[in-house]
């Protein structure tokens, strides 16, 4: 459950990123932006070969780190 709930989450996060317009995301250029929309689309096509080790450590450590990133955004704060 607790899995199933973890890419539900990054799903959304993924699919917000997504849609972020290129100036958005020149703002922070050092966020893999590529990779942040990736994990969305193989979590929604491929859900039946995903990665737990890497489910977790993209909520337990990716996730943390982006949203260290994306406070520095003035309108974050």
């Amino acid at each position: 459950m607790l899995m199933h709930t973890l890419a539900r989450e990054i799903e959304i996060i993924s699919e917000a990123a997504s849609k972020l317009s290129p100036e958005a995301r020149e703002q922070i250029p050092n966020i893999e932006w590529r990779k942040v929309v990736g994990m969305r689309n193989r979590l929604v096509h491929v859900y039946y070969d995903i990665n737990l080790d890497i489910l977790w450590t993209t909520a337990t450590y990716n996730i943390p780190k982006l949203i260290e990133q994306l406070e520095v955004l003035p309108y974050l704060q």
